[in-house]
């Protein structure tokens, strides 16, 4: 396994906002520097969007000012064509708004693989502003839209294949992901509750496969762990292993 560098910071989108000014409506401000308590003025701007964004009513404008914002912005309002409700920088300011949470407190955890506490479901990570792939066996290759898989065949509750060749239990707790060579358009997943040499032992029949050949590639563990620019969320113990 090849050494890694990750950085504290986590993206998961950069967005430059058009500036501009309200034709209609009322303008609510925010700014880093602000507070939620106060009353959403130019000299008492709100801290966060969402708050502003909770009180917005067809044609309001809400007007950004410079700074970085972590946060989903969920408008509890939709505006119209004649009044649309809008999102703008202030006149001149660099806004950034940043989808993710910063992942911090990384560790050695072994064979140059890291780990890092986390109290959220992670669903994608982002190192240095890159996207890391999910671990998977096999590995998922350069091209997303073409990537690697493993031909295995599959009975009701059991899937076997040469490339199967892992010690027993390596695939325990992981999920296959499968699609059947006569039906190549229809794909699905199945629970992996053991594995041995050759063999994999699923938790129910896989009604998108049936029985015959396919292909598949294996996710949920830590042992796919095997390149670079690969995590994996320990769900159990609310850790990521990138």
């Amino acid at each position: 396994m090849r050494y890694r560098v990750f950085s504290v910071a986590v993206v998961l989108c950069a967005l430059y906002l058009p500036t501009g000014s309200a034709a209609h409506g009322a303008e609510l401000h925010v700014s880093p520097k602000g507070r939620d308590s106060g009353r959403g003025s130019a000299k008492r701007p709100f801290k966060t969007i969402q708050h502003a964004a909770e009180r917005l009513k067809p044609g309001d404008t809400c007007v950004i000012h410079a700074g970085e914002y972590r946060e989903t912005v969920r408008p509890a309002a939709s505006g119209t064509a004649e009044e649309p409700i809008r999102f703008v920088a202030a006149k001149g300011d660099i806004v950034l708004i940043r989808g993710t949470e910063p992942v911090t407190d990384w560790k050695l955890h072994e064979n140059m693989t890291y780990r890092a506490p986390v109290d959220w479901t992670v669903e994608q990570l982002f190192i240095d502003d890159c996207l890391m792939n999910p671990a998977s066996y096999p590995d998922r290759g350069a091209d997303p839209f073409h990537p690697n898989w493993i031909d295995l065949e599959a009975g009701k509750t059991e899937i076997k294949g040469a490339a199967l060749d892992q010690p027993t239990n390596t695939w325990a707790g992981g999920t296959v992901w499968g699609m059947s060579h006569r039906l190549g358009w229809v794909t699905g997943s199945a629970r992996i509750v053991g594995s041995e040499p050759g063999r994999l032992t699923i938790d129910r029949t896989v009604p998108w496969w049936g029985k015959g050949k396919g292909r598949a590639v294996i996710s949920g563990t830590a042992a796919a762990l095997t390149v670079a620019r690969e995590w994996y969320p320990d769900l159990s113990k609310n850790r990521a292993f990138p």
